[in-house]
């Protein structure tokens, strides 16, 4: 087992920040395995693009584990959420709830998870005549540029390319009726392509997106910021499947000039091709 410092809890919180958000060290235990950290915003432009609070704690705790070989806890004081310490308070105070049987119900478990799937899925080998979908999304223009980049050889390649635009937070029925229409278009496709990484939101929603194709055996790769790269990593082995194919792209990427982000995504396609086995 591994001594958590002060320096190793910034560098696993610096994981988790984007721009506008970060994490404040509150307090760090070590010898109980206790972590105490706040969520800072600062002219952040869509707070509810930042992964909801339990979600961060169980990812960041995990990133813990995998540094020290040992469980902590992690509190994160987060102010979207109205109440969260008299919740929390409430909650530490009350008796467990008993059923019927003897039994009790035991809420928010922490256990060490299955090890997960390493197969990274099949190769796409020559793309000539097969279906390519992109899944973008409606955050990132720089992405749209990626993908218009990218699909040009591969039109010319006779390969037919399709595109399909996620918009995160959709409930009920309606979203329901987008993720049904995802998995349509997936089930139409060759190979799945899921970007863009570059918000914990957005990260969190390319990775599960992406893992739509893997799941069904289809070639597959996620696309992220070098800045969120650790945090898709994370995300894909929380999700029972690291092996998930995840190509970088340079951080930030949103605001550079358009001519500048077609010449990135120029440069990285063939590293594209090679990251999923597929030729044109």
């Amino acid at each position: 087992m591994s001594v958590v410092t002060p320096e190793l809890l910034e560098d696993v919180c610096r994981q988790f920040t984007q721009q506008g958000m970060s994490l404040e060290v509150l307090q760090l235990d070590d010898s109980v395995g206790s972590v105490e950290l706040k969520l800072e915003f600062t002219d952040v432009d869509c707070v509810d693009c930042v992964m909801p609070t339990d979600y961060l704690e169980r990812l960041i705790a995990s990133s813990l584990r995998k540094r020290s070989d040992r469980d902590f806890v992690v509190t994160l004081h987060d102010d979207r959420i109205e109440g969260q310490e008299a919740a929390k308070e409430h909650f530490a105070t009350s008796e467990p709830a008993e059923v019927a049987d003897g039994r009790i119900v035991v809420l928010d478990p922490t256990a060490v998870g299955q090890a997960g799937n390493t197969d990274p899925g099949p190769d796409a080998g020559s793309l000539s005549g097969k279906t390519v979908l992109f899944r973008t999304d409606v955050l990132w223009r720089s992405w749209d540029w990626v993908v218009d980049e990218w699909s040009r050889p591969l039109k010319d390649a006779d390969v037919t390319v399709l595109t399909w635009s996620r918009c995160q937070g959709i409930q009920g029925e309606e979203g329901r009726r987008v993720q049904a229409e995802y998995e349509a278009l997936i089930s139409s496709a060759d190979v799945l392509i899921s970007g863009l990484g570059n918000c914990g939101s957005c990260t969190s929603w390319t990775i599960r997106d992406a893992l739509s194709g893997l799941t069904q055996g289809m070639p597959t790769a996620a696309v992220a910021t070098e800045h969120f790269l650790p945090l898709a990593k994370i995300l894909a082995e929380d999700l029972f499947h690291p092996a998930l194919r995840i190509l970088m792209l340079p951080y930030p990427l949103n605001s550079r000039p358009e001519d500048e982000v077609r010449e990135i995504a120029r440069n990285s396609f063939p590293a594209l091709l090679e990251l999923l086995g597929a030729t044109v």
